[in-house]
This record gives C-alpha cells, structure tokens and sequence, in this order.
C-alpha cells in the first residue's frame, strides 16, 4: 500500500543449530527479542511501535523453524524518515544487542512453558513423531522448535547468549524490506547503519545437516491415546534443489512439474475413493518443502472402518494405476 512497508531480519539459523543442551533456545530468543535490546530497553520498542499503530501479534510477530528464524514488522507508516530509522535501529538490533537480560529470560520460562502445554495435544505429538520417522537418521529427527522442557526450565543464561552470539551475526543473516520505499535512499540507510557491526573474529562453521538416503522403506507406526482419527501416510522423498539451482529458471520449471502432478494424483485418488471396492473414505496428496536437502510428495488416506492395512494397499495400487 501507498506509503507502508515492511521489515524483515531473517537469521540463517534455528533449531537445527542446537547443542542437546540448548534444545529449544532458538525459539527461546525469539521472546527474547522484544524484552529489550541495546537502543530499546524493556518494552520500549513495542511501546512506540503502539504509538505509531503498529500492533504487537498482528503487525510485529516473529518465528522459528528447524532452519531459519524470522522476526518482522509489517504494516509500518513510511510519511516521517524518523519512523523508518527506528525501525530499521530494531532490526539493528535485533542482528546482534538483543539484551537477553536473566530477569527477561526468568519471566519468559513461564510464558513458553504455556506455548508448549497448548501445543502439546494429539495433533502435536502425531506431527512431532511423524517428523522423527520421516527424518530417520538426520538431526532434524533429533530437534522440534519448542525444545525440551527441562532446558526451557532450567538452562542459565550465559548458554542462551553463548548461543545468539555464535550463531546470530551479520553472515548468517540478511535485511528484506518490503514496500513504498525510495529504494536507493533507503538501501543506503541500511548499509551505512548495519555496517557498523562488526565481523566476528573466528566465526564458527555452520554445518548444512542432510537428510539421508535410504534404500529401503523407513516404516513406523505411532498411536496417541487423544486422537480420534486414523490415516496412512506415504512419503516419497526427492532431492530439493541445490542453492545454485535455486536461482535458474529450472527450480521453477521443476517445481510447477511436480505440483501439477501431485494435484492431478490427489484428484485421480479422490475419484477413485468413491468407486465400488475403494479400499480407503478419504485421500489427499501434496508436494512440500522439507527440511536440509530433502523434499517430499506425501500422500495421506483414512481407512474405511480401521482397516489400516487395506486402506495402504488400496493407496498404492491407485497411485500406480496413474
């Protein structure tokens, strides 16, 4: 919209990054991130953000996966350039001086503590086993982003900042700006304020985890004594484009090739559901991105009654059928 935009910090870095001892502390310093930082103490960030109307939840929001963590703030007023100076200071900011202050630290135990009870339901424990069977042999079987419990509880703060300083640096990092900008007046503004923090010495490595390859079928079975619903899933895992590969025109070619493909086989399934002797009630089929190098195509069916064993046969003799 006519003089709004959007600022983004993207870290190259999330769970994935975590020692068994600080599982859970990537998303820990998401919270963090608006309980204080260098140029903006406390809750002073959000209590000038409120002024200017941009609403913490809805406007001001963050989030952290397995691989990246992402802070925004959207919907900003761009009419006074002192407005777009200090949002870009919060980003700033949040590169590298969030104050990780152990009051702040203390006070947000309680707060993830909440977001892990409400998450922790049936639907949450099939997604979070699911996912350690379908990354079977990698880390990323090992890390879900809310982390142990027990860290969360009790992990002192000198390693959470041990963690944010080793992996939170302008390399791994990069500034998305959205929006009516005055695009050369403000890519100055942000190369003249970020490069003024400084490179880190001896940078650790960052090691690209992989998703292992796997000759034969990984099978598992998981039962959760909440759940109301029974399905099969079937993955099948392919290599997701290289970096390189990215950045050419035949990521997208690719990509289209394989979405048109997976919605033409959810629709042949979804037919075949209805025709005398289906084996299952319920079918659907998507493409995602998976974690490291891996993408999927995964095919899920409900089985009629709890014939589970037929409701698998049926799925892959119609999926070889088209």
């Amino acid at each position: 919209p006519a003089a709004k935009g959007e600022f983004f910090i993207v870290h190259n870095v999330g769970a994935i990054q975590e020692e068994d001892n600080q599982d859970g502390l990537a998303h820990f310093l998401e919270h963090l991130a608006f309980n204080g930082t260098k140029n903006f103490p406390g809750k002073t960030m959000l209590d000038y953000l409120n002024k200017i109307g941009v609403r913490f939840g809805y406007e001001i929001n963050a989030y952290t996966s397995k691989e990246r963590t992402v802070y925004n703030i959207s919907n900003v007023p761009l009419n006074r350039n002192s407005v777009v100076d200090s949002v870009l200071l919060m980003l700033h900011d949040w590169s590298s001086y969030i104050t990780c202050d152990p009051k702040e630290i203390n006070k947000e135990r309680g707060v993830i503590r909440e977001e892990w009870r409400l998450g922790d339901n049936a639907r949450g424990r099939m997604y979070t086993n699911t996912a350690k069977i379908l990354y079977t042999g990698s880390k990323f079987a090992e890390r879900d982003v809310i982390g142990d419990t027990a860290v969360i509880n009790n992990s002192v703060p000198s390693v959470l900042t041990d963690f944010y300083h080793k992996w939170y640096r302008p390399d791994l990092q990069a500034i998305v700006l959205v929006g009516d900008f005055d695009v050369k007046e403000i890519e100055k503004k942000v190369v003249s304020l970020f490069s003024k923090i400084p490179k880190v010495a001896k940078p650790s490595a960052k090691i690209n985890y992989s998703v292992p390859q796997n000759d034969k079928p990984i099978l598992g079975y998981f039962t959760d004594p909440e759940s109301r619903a029974l399905s099969v899933k079937l993955y099948y895992k392919h290599k997701a484009p290289t970096a390189e590969l990215k950045h050419s025109t035949k990521s997208i070619h690719d990509k289209l090739a394989i979405t048109l493909a997976v919605n033409m086989l959810g629709k042949k399934l979804d037919i075949a559901k209805d025709k005398p002797g289906a084996l299952y009630r319920t079918a659907v089929a998507v493409t995602g991105d998976g974690n490291g190098d891996m993408n999927y195509i995964q095919m899920t069916v409900s089985p009629i009654g709890k014939n589970l064993k037929d409701a698998f046969i049926g799925l892959v003799t119609d999926m070889k059928r088209v």
